[in-house]
C-alpha cells in the first residue's frame, strides 16, 4: 500500500506556489517607492546555465508531472569564487518519486561538483561573459528506487551579453551549449545489452539553451523566457536518440530593501513545457530561493 501522506496533489502544489509567489511579487514592489538605492546586476536565467561567476547559497524545489509518474527533487547549491576567474560548486540532491502503480519511494540522488572557469569579463558600459564550465555527478543515487545511480560527466561554452536601454531596462541574453555523458548503465540498460547482443553504449547529450532576461524597477522585478534543446545524440536504445525542445518561461523577484539584512535574497520561479512529442513530461516546474554573496 503506498504512503498517502507523500501521494501529493502537484496541481494543488503549483497553484499555492503561485499564490505565494504572487504574495512575494507584491512585498517585493512596495520597497520599489522607498528605500532602495537601485542597481542592475546579470540575473541568471531559471533554467540555463549562467555565464558569470556567483557566490551563493541555493534551495531549489523542481516538480515534474509525466503520463505515470509524478515527482518532486530538492536540491541544496552552494558556489565560491577563487581568484574572481574559479567558481567551485557544490549540489546535494534528494528526489521523491510517486509511480502510479508502485510505492512512493525518496532517497540521495546523485552529488554534484562543477567548477567555472570565467574567460571574458566585462568591458565599457556592457556586460559580456564567456566562461567554461565542467560538470561531475557521482553516483550516489538509487538504481533500485530509479533515483539516480548513474552518473554523469560534462562541460559547456556559456556565454552571456547585458546591456541598458535608455536606463529604463536592463537585457540580458546568454547562451549555453554543452554536452554530457552517462557515467555508468543502469542494471536495466546492462540487461538489454547482453539480451540484445549490441554494445553497452552511454547515453550522449548535446545540450543548447538559448535565454533573454529583460530588469524592470530597479533590478527587482525580472522575467526570464528560455528555449531549451537537448539531443540525445547517440543511446543504447536507437529510437530515445532525437531531439527534445522545451520552451520556459519564470520570472525573478527581490523582495526585501536595501536596507534589510535580507536583501541579498533572491526568489525564482519557472515553468517549461514540451514543443516535441518526444518529451515524456507534460510539463515541470522550478522554484528557487538564493542567498548571494556578493
Amino acid at each position: 500500500m503506498k504512503n498517502i501522506l507523500l501521494n501529493y496533489d502537484y496541481a494543488l502544489i503549483c497553484k499555492y506556489s503561485l499564490l505565494v509567489g504572487t504574495i512575494f511579487l507584491t512585498i517585493s514592489i512596495v520597497p520599489i517607492f522607498g528605500d532602495t538605492l537601485g542597481k542592475f546586476d546579470p540575473v541568471e536565467p531559471i533554467f540555463t546555465e549562467e555565464a558569470f561567476l556567483e557566490k551563493t547559497l541555493e534551495f531549489d524545489v523542481g516538480i515534474e508531472n509525466q503520463d505515470k509518474e509524478k515527482s518532486v527533487e530538492i536540491d541544496i547549491i552552494g558556489s565560491w569564487i577563487f581568484a574572481n576567474r574559479l567558481e567551485l560548486g557544490l549540489g546535494i540532491p534528494f528526489e521523491h518519486r510517486n509511480p502510479d502503480d508502485e510505492d512512493s519511494v525518496f532517497n540521495l540522488s546523485d552529488l554534484g561538483i562543477s567548477a567555472q572557469l570565467l574567460i571574458c569579463c566585462p568591458s565599457f558600459n556592457d556586460l559580456l561573459f564567456i566562461s567554461l564550465i565542467g560538470n561531475l555527478l557521482f553516483p550516489t543515487g538509487d538504481q533500485n528506487k530509479n533515483i539516480g545511480g548513474t552518473g554523469e560527466w560534462g562541460f559547456s561554452l556559456n556565454s552571456g551579453y547585458f546591456f541598458n536601454v535608455a536606463d529604463i531596462a536592463y537585457f540580458g541574453l546568454q547562451l549555453e551549449i554543452a554536452y554530457s555523458q552517462q557515467l555508468r548503465l543502469t542494471d536495466e540498460q546492462k540487461q538489454m545489452a547482453d539480451m540484445l547482443g549490441i554494445s553497452r553504449t552511454r547515453e550522449k547529450d548535446v545540450i543548447w539553451n538559448l535565454a533573454l532576461t529583460q530588469q524592470y524597477l530597479d533590478g527587482r522585478l525580472t522575467p526570464v523566457i528560455e528555449l531549451l534543446g537537448t539531443s540525445i545524440v547517440d543511446a543504447l536504445d536507437r529510437e530515445e536518440e532525437g531531439t527534445i525542445l522545451e520552451l520556459g518561461f519564470g520570472i525573478w523577484i527581490i523582495p526585501f530593501s536595501d536596507k534589510s539584512v535580507l536583501n541579498a535574497i533572491g526568489l525564482g520561479a519557472g515553468v517549461k513545457f514540451p514543443l516535441t512529442e518526444r518529451e515524456e513530461s507534460s510539463s515541470s516546474y522550478l522554484f528557487r530561493a538564493r542567498y548571494d554573496f556578493n
